[in-house]
């Protein structure tokens, strides 16, 4: 009887482990799913975070952008990042007249390049100021190796950064144009925490993040950090690292 009883318990913890280990195997095969799922639909909002540009905005092609960069030479780079890098380039417009333009190209391969491409298009898709740096348009495709490409198109600011003036790289800065520039800098970030839908908080706001135009007009970029404000409390876009318009050589 004793033997029986003991042959009974020993029966009962073989199953109680036999299940757990099952359990413990079935969890874990779910959350590998689960990530293995998880992979395509980050593209897939990477990609679709464009929409809102559709019928909006003329989209260009990877060809397009392929000669408006003479194949993405060298001697057009103006600088590389964390996940991408920005060519100077010439685009035509619809009318047949030409602008010069920054090209940013992501690196998809890099980690937080798809989710950087979606922080920058949320972030400007309805911002509008003169003292931003203007996104043109965009292009999701493929390259000649069939791979995924995925591109943002800026004005160029032929003047370069704030850093580049401060650094003694060009003349001195007059006290007029100083002012200016604070004023410029001031009026952009107030837009955007202000007057902005949602309100964008930048979060890298630093010299080489100032653009200047033609007309040494103010034009805030790289907003890899920034977040969208929801009601604001919720924020979104939180921590990512990407970079808009020009990234700034020493990044």
């Amino acid at each position: 009887m004793k033997l029986s009883c003991k042959n009974d318990r020993k029966t009962m913890k073989l199953r109680i482990t036999i299940l757990v280990v099952l359990v413990v195997a079935i969890s874990m095969i779910a959350t590998l799913f689960w990530v293995v799922l998880q992979k395509p639909k980050a593209k897939i909002n990477a990609r679709g975070g464009l929409e809102s540009f559709k019928g909006k905005r003329r989209m260009v092609s990877y060809g397009e952008l392929l000669r408006a960069t003479d194949n993405f030479d060298a001697a057009n780079l103006i600088g590389r990042g964390s996940f991408g890098s920005v060519y100077r380039g010439t685009l035509s417009d619809d009318d047949g007249t030409s602008r010069a333009v920054a090209v940013k190209v992501f690196d998809l391969g890099a980690r937080g390049a798809s989710k950087s491409f979606v922080a920058e298009c949320e972030a400007l898709r309805g911002a509008r100021h003169r003292n931003l740096v203007r996104l043109i348009t965009s292009c999701t495709s493929v390259d000649h190796g069939n791979s995924e490409f995925c591109a943002l198109v800026y004005e160029l600011a032929e003047n370069g950064s704030l850093s580049d003036w401060i650094r003694g790289g060009r003349r001195p800065l007059s006290a007029i144009e100083r002012l200016d520039i604070a004023i410029g800098i001031a009026s952009g970030i107030e837009y955007l925490h202000h007057d902005c839908q949602p309100p964008v908080v930048h979060h890298d706001l630093k010299p080489s993040n100032v653009l200047l135009d033609g007309d040494m007009t103010v034009k805030i970029a790289d907003f890899g950090l920034a977040r969208l404000l929801i009601n604001d409390l919720e924020s979104m876009t939180n921590g990512l690292k990407g970079s808009i318009g020009y990234i700034p050589p020493d990044n």
